[in-house]
């Protein structure tokens, strides 16, 4: 996954990165995601304000 902000790459361990449900998945601050069990989670990076989500599903 690469993070843009105004259109420039942007490293991961720029940006703050969390996950809704860390039974199911976590999230390193490089923004690396770790499947730990069935289920759905939301990935968040957020950078000086603004938030990119994306729903991840782990089978």
């Amino acid at each position: 996954m690469e993070l843009l902000y105004n259109n420039k790459s942007l490293p991961g361990s720029k940006a703050e990165w969390s996950s809704s449900k860390t039974s199911v998945a976590t999230v390193n601050e490089n923004g690396r995601v770790t499947a730990k069990a069935r289920g759905t989670a939301t990935i968040t990076a957020e950078y000086k304000g603004e938030k990119v989500k994306i729903k991840v599903e782990v089978e």
